[in-house]
């Protein structure tokens, strides 16, 4: 359980599950989006962030990531 979720403008969901939406993001730049929780006593949280594009890369290996982090 979440005690607290502060979301940027760019996002919207709940503890369970958040999505932020941003604009292009032009090659050679970054988009940084922070997303704050604060966790009840005794809480586990889970974060799982995929990231990926529409846009055709002339680069196919690199479209999405993904990355997970648990926090004890």
């Amino acid at each position: 359980p979440v005690a607290d979720l502060r979301l940027p403008r760019a996002c919207t969901g709940t503890a369970d599950a958040i999505t932020c939406t941003t604009r292009e993001i032009r090659a050679g730049r970054h988009r940084r989006l922070a997303v704050s929780f604060v966790p009840t006593a005794a809480a586990t949280l889970t974060v799982t962030a995929t990231v990926a594009s529409g846009v055709v890369d002339p680069d196919p290996s690199n479209q999405s990531a993904a990355a997970m982090t648990t926090v004890p």
